[in-house]
């Protein structure tokens, strides 16, 4: 039974200003006060969050099957801590983030040929890599997704603009992503959870998986080199790298397939921070 319109609107405004006040106070709060306030969150959520249990248990003996089950339990409740540390590192934008030399090249080395499209994952503090390639590229945009909650929106929006990231939403605007893209510079897509729009069926750690076949059409399009991107976390701080650059093929199947394969190479460097609570494969 779906509630009233007025009841819904009411009900986003709350969550809208629960956000904003929670987001407010992490960033006003000694670091180290709010990494143990977040954490001690993650372990309550971690105990009453049971069907998300099940699917990062799940998830895990699918990818990674020779780690005992204890490990793999392990795994699963560090990421949920790991992704309270890097929120928290992502609304106070004060972390240092550093882009070794090696992988900046190799980066660099892919806008001299045309445009780039970072293939991303939500693995570490994600929303540090903006600020970087803004630095690098001095044209960088990304494709977000909706929150079904304009006001959440609207501020996520200002959140990124602030940092000079141009944003696309990806359900109304592809078809502009994709003509700023075509004009240079660089735009980041997070393809890493199950896809809602167009797909294809490719391996994701080596089972079947819906995996979303705009991003390689998109960088197709606009005669862009795909180029993976990660961050992790090392010691206070998170280190970007940059993987093997591709061409689109054209071929759906192919291409789903190698972006597929980045990205699990960028989660298996920091496993522990990657989003195993997210269903990707049904």
């Amino acid at each position: 039974m779906s509630l009233p319109p007025p009841v819904r609107r009411w009900r986003r405004r709350g969550f809208h200003v629960l956000v904003r006040t929670l987001a407010g106070s992490l960033r006003r709060l000694p670091k180290p006060v709010g990494r143990r306030f977040l954490r001690g969150l993650a372990g309550i959520a971690w105990s009453v969050l049971r069907k998300e249990r099940r699917i990062a248990q799940r998830q895990l003996a699918r990818a990674l099957p020779d780690l005992a089950p204890a490990r793999r339990e392990a795994v699963a409740c560090a990421s949920l801590r790991s992704l309270g540390d890097n929120l928290l590192d992502m609304l106070r934008a004060d972390a240092a983030v550093s882009f070794p030399d090696t992988h900046r090249e190799k980066f660099e080395a892919a806008l001299r040929q045309g445009p780039v499209l970072a293939l991303m994952a939500h693995a570490g503090a994600w929303e540090l890599v903006g600020p970087v390639l803004v630095e690098v590229t001095g044209r960088f945009a990304a494709v977000t997704a909706d929150p079904h909650n304009p006001q959440i929106g609207d501020w996520l929006r200002r959140e990124r603009e602030a940092r000079h990231i141009r944003c696309f939403d990806r359900d109304r605007e592809v078809a502009a992503a994709t003509r700023w893209l075509a004009k240079g510079g660089c735009l980041a897509v997070l393809a890493d959870h199950r896809p809602r729009g167009e797909s294809v069926v490719a391996d994701w750690f080596g089972h079947p998986a819906p995996t979303a076949s705009g991003p390689a059409r998109l960088a197709r399009i606009a005669g862009a080199t795909i180029v993976p991107v990660g961050i992790r976390r090392v010691d206070e701080g998170h280190e970007m790298s940059c993987g093997t650059a591709f061409a689109p093929s054209g071929d759906p199947q192919v291409d789903a397939a190698r972006c597929n394969a980045a990205l699990e190479e960028m989660i298996l460097a920091s496993r522990e921070e990657w989003t195993w609570f997210h269903e990707r494969y049904e």
